[in-house]
């Protein structure tokens, strides 16, 4: 997986702009039998969860670590690009050498 995905995804905190708008994905957000983000909630940073840091963009794939046995594992969509997740969720962002078109040669 290492050589695969981005070793660092990126962190933000929305209570720092208090009034500011997101959208908050977290465990509850996925379709466990979809596999996608079907109930994310827009919140204003003020409301904004102390888990709330995680930034995602389309493409990624976020895996629950907390209940496993849910099994909430989603592709992110382009409608929740640039967006928050919970710090539950392990980000998994295709890496530079993803998109190599030599990698699977």
């Amino acid at each position: 997986m290492g050589e695969l995905c981005a070793e660092k995804t990126g962190t933000v905190d929305p209570t720092k702009d208090p009034e500011g708008k997101f959208i908050y994905i977290d465990i509850g957000s996925v379709d466990v039998e979809r596999k996608e983000v079907a109930n994310a909630r827009c919140l204003a940073g003020h409301a904004a969860p102390s888990r709330a840091r995680r930034r995602v963009l389309a493409g990624d794939v976020i895996v629950s670590m907390t209940r496993p046995n849910l099994n909430a594992v989603a592709l992110v969509g382009p409608e929740f690009s640039g967006q928050v997740c919970s710090t539950g969720f392990c980000v998994l962002r295709p890496g530079p050498r993803w998109e190599c078109p030599n990698f699977c040669v």
